[in-house]
């Protein structure tokens, strides 16, 4: 899904291979969804919707050779715009046997889309039940989704805590980034204008060592 071109081209040369029902409904969504997320101009985005739509529907990652299928089908639900099928996707891999990290990642994104449906409770019992990982990436993304959560159920402190732990450690631009901004809001919603500002110019206020800049933003 991280290089839809390299996808679509590995699955022409293999095209062969591809010989029962399930493999053809597998190579059909993969090549539909990589063509989705190369398309940039909105009329090729919506038919290329309508085509991941209609590999969809065809298309059960129950039924195919490895569980990480349910989070290519989330995750194109997602793109979709269909919301109720990604949670519900998310909510299958849950219950399958994934690894540590990949079912850490798959709570993450199901308490993302909970959060933004308005049901914080339901998405934090989600995030309270995940395992620990030592996958830098998906651990400061879980950081981050539980900062977001704190600052809307308005549990500021807890907000800057886990935010502060995120854009200390994580390692991608993107996750930082969003760390920074929660930390700001939670840090300007509890009366600290000052330590706000910091941190909408790429500072973290840490409380032993002073300001700690964030140097990969």
């Amino acid at each position: 899904a991280d290089n839809p071109a390299g996808t679509n081209s590995v699955l022409m040369q293999r095209r062969s291979l591809f010989v029962t029902p399930q493999q053809r409904a597998s190579a059909a969504f993969l090549s539909a969804y990589s063509r989705l997320r190369r398309a940039s101009d909105p009329v090729r985005v919506a038919r290329e919707t309508e085509g991941v739509v209609a590999a969809l529907a065809s298309f059960d990652p129950a039924s195919s050779f490895g569980k990480h299928w349910y989070l290519l089908v989330a995750a194109a639900y997602e793109d979709c715009g269909l919301r109720p099928d990604a949670v519900r996707t998310y909510e299958a891999a849950l219950k399958s046997r994934l690894p540590d990290f990949l079912l850490t990642h798959c709570g993450i994104q199901l308490s993302n889309l909970l959060i933004a449906e308005g049901l914080s409770l339901s998405a934090e019992q989600i995030l309270d039940a995940l395992p620990e990982t030592d996958n830098n990436k998906v651990r400061c993304r879980g950081l981050v989704s539980r900062a977001q959560l704190a600052w809307k159920l308005q549990k500021y402190e807890e907000a800057i805590q886990y935010a502060t732990e995120a854009a200390l450690e994580s390692q991608e631009v993107e996750t930082t980034q969003s760390a920074l901004r929660v930390l700001g809001d939670s840090y300007e919603r509890s009366g600290n204008r000052l330590a706000a500002v910091y941190c909408f110019a790429g500072m973290v206020p840490h409380p032993q060592s002073g300001l700690q800049p964030v140097s990969h933003t």
